[in-house]
């Protein structure tokens, strides 16, 4: 019994002891936290502080100062600047303040730096950073070879780490510190893009602004198609607008977004309701008047009374592609683009008709041909791999059947690539 009762007490005494210890561990990494917390608000209110300083705002750039000093007692730079302030608040001209030279500490700088070293080893990437931004606030020529470079990784890290957790304003923010210290950082430019764009884009689906959302996921796609959900969320955003253009009865618009929906994958609402758009699109066309030759609004005479009716025989649209499409990779594309002539029926060009492109994403393009050269227009395009929906237009009415232009990886990889597709005014 008192080997039970013993052992009972030995068990109950090493319970105590755990949860002691746990609880002292438990508050040590909250304490730690609220530091890091309070030296990322401190910078906060010393890089504010520097921005009222350089727009003339003396009073609230003390004021940020100070907040950065209570926040962090110790920070020099924040109570050099505070000192700055004050002087130009009393009226003393900024060129002539005499900001006082800290006096190096370097033991200081360098406890920081070791903490910022243990942070580092542990992944906590963010306390990492704000440490060193409060070294490098400190003591700028302190480890400067080795600072400049590790505090550069560092926000990268931390960036990555708030990405892969969706905070997308945390990532962004520690982007933006990388690319203050290394502007030209094509990663960091890369990814801050990516980062805003899908940022950009949620926040315009919450808002059901389905255009803009298509806009931003468009943005980011492109860069990296495989980027979190992307491109489930693009072909989602063109879906919805396509549904907003059908509820409106805007037939032509709604196919062109269920057709970009469908390039991303299959969708079967997108699936069912293209064929319908079309369909009700082309209906919308054969019972719209058009200008066709002869009926005062093109180049040359005779040919079909003013807006006939077609026939059987006769295609409904008034021009035609004239030929087959053609390609071009000689230095006088000047880039990538869709380009070619404009002619009536009987071969004179045909200036001021308007021709329009669409990606699978619903970019759109646009060229006029031209008075000079005459009856020729260019449209430039993106070097991405896509295939563009071609045709003449006047404003939202086809002029033409569309034709299908694929700009191939073929296409993609040289540093000048055209498509040539010529028009014919039908007679």
């Amino acid at each position: 019994m008192r080997f039970w009762l013993g052992l009972f007490v030995l068990s109950a005494i090493v319970l105590a002891l755990a949860l002691v210890v746990f609880g002292i561990v438990g508050v040590y990494q909250g304490l730690r936290d609220r530091d890091n917390a309070e030296r990322q608000q401190a910078i906060t209110y010393f890089e504010q502080g520097r921005q009222l300083m350089r727009e003339g705002n003396y009073e609230l750039a003390a004021a940020s100062f100070r907040e950065a000093v209570h926040l962090e007692p110790d920070f020099e730079a924040a109570r050099q600047e505070l000192a700055a302030a004050e002087a130009a608040q009393a009226g003393t001209p900024v060129s002539a303040i005499q900001i006082p030279t800290a006096t190096p500490k370097p033991q200081q700088a360098e406890q920081l730096w070791q903490q910022a070293q243990q942070d580092l080893a542990a992944g906590r990437w963010e306390a990492a950073a704000v440490t060193l931004e409060q070294v490098r606030s400190l003591n700028r020529t302190f480890r400067r070879d080795e600072l400049e470079p590790l505090l550069f990784d560092t926000h990268m890290r931390a960036a990555t780490a708030a990405r892969d957790a969706k905070d997308f304003t945390t990532a962004i923010r520690h982007f933006d510190q990388a690319l203050a210290i290394q502007p030209d950082a094509e990663s960091a430019l890369q990814q801050r893009q990516l980062a805003s764009s899908y940022r950009a884009g949620l926040e315009a689906a919450d808002q059901q602004d389905w255009e803009r959302a298509a806009i931003e996921f468009r943005r980011a796609y492109l860069i990296d198609p495989k980027y979190f959900d992307v491109a489930e969320r693009l072909a989602n955003a063109h879906l919805r607008y396509g549904d907003a253009f059908w509820e409106r009865g805007i037939w032509c618009e709604a196919g062109q977004q269920y057709r970009a929906a469908l390039a991303l994958g299959l969708n079967t609402q997108a699936a069912e309701r293209l064929p319908i758009a079309d369909q009700r699109c082309q209906q919308r066309v054969l019972a719209t008047p058009v200008p066709r030759v002869g009926s005062g609004a093109g180049v040359g005479g005779g040919g079909a009374e003013p807006n006939a009716s077609p026939t059987a025989t006769q295609s409904p649209y008034p021009y035609a592609l004239d030929g087959n499409v053609g390609e071009n990779f000689s230095a006088t594309c000047t880039g990538h683009s869709i380009r070619g002539l404009v002619r009536n029926s009987e071969g004179a060009p045909v200036p001021g008709v308007t021709v329009r492109a669409v990606d699978e994403w619903g970019n759109v393009y646009t060229g006029v041909s031209k008075v000079d050269p005459p009856g020729r227009y260019d449209l430039p395009i993106n070097s991405v791999v896509t295939t563009y929906q071609v045709g003449v237009v006047a404003g939202d009415q086809p002029l033409s059947a569309i034709v299908a232009v694929r700009h191939s990886e073929r296409f993609s990889q040289q540093p000048a690539a055209c498509h040539i597709l010529n028009w014919l005014q039908l007679p």
